[in-house]
């Protein structure tokens, strides 16, 4: 399985208010080998960036280079979910993310705005997972499931973060506040 390799998605090309949905229906997360977890490895950050790619927003990707630029696949360093939250707090700002509080995100998420909770773990493995709106998420992981609980993919974890993409509706992009 090459779940470092970009997908192409036919979703990237719905309209703004329908694309998520579509997205999620053609990466079927819950059954799609990609995300499937192996031995101690699960795929949180390949799920999340599939995601952002399939929203057809620029950042984050699997793929990264030391500057926060997309790279090509293998000439950049692969985003784990530590290393996606580290980016974006270093480079996050300059492709529309911005850092909330919960409610905030959530409401944004409700609104259309891609939203992701990041858990940065100094101890091991993080996580990541795209949130959906009021206490709800999507992930791979341990578990993946289209859509449950912020504490069904997180547990008790502390710290977690919600980051919201602030540019709306895709290329062309519109500001809008969450």
């Amino acid at each position: 399985m090459e779940r470092w390799k970009p997908l192409s998605l036919a979703a990237t090309s719905k309209p703004w208010p329908e694309r998520l949905d579509s997205v999620l229906v053609e990466l079927h997360v819950e059954s799609n080998p990609r995300y499937r977890p192996s031995e101690a490895l699960t795929w949180c950050n390949v799920f999340a960036t599939d995601v952002v790619q399939g929203m057809g927003l620029s950042a984050p990707r699997h793929w990264m280079t030391t500057k926060g630029e997309p790279a090509a696949v293998g000439r950049g360093y692969e985003l784990t979910a530590n290393l996606l939250w580290d980016w974006l707090h270093t480079h996050g700002g300059t492709y529309g993310w911005m850092n909330a509080e919960r409610e905030v995100a959530e409401k944004a998420a409700q609104r259309g705005h891609v939203a992701l909770v990041v858990w940065r773990n100094s101890k091991g493995p993080g996580h990541v997972a795209v949130l959906l709106g009021s206490d709800k998420i999507t992930q791979a992981g341990r578990r993946c499931f289209r859509q449950g609980r912020i504490a069904e993919g997180f547990g008790a974890a502390q710290g977690l973060e919600f980051w919201v993409q602030m540019e709306r509706g895709g290329p062309p992009h519109t500001k809008e506040k969450p």
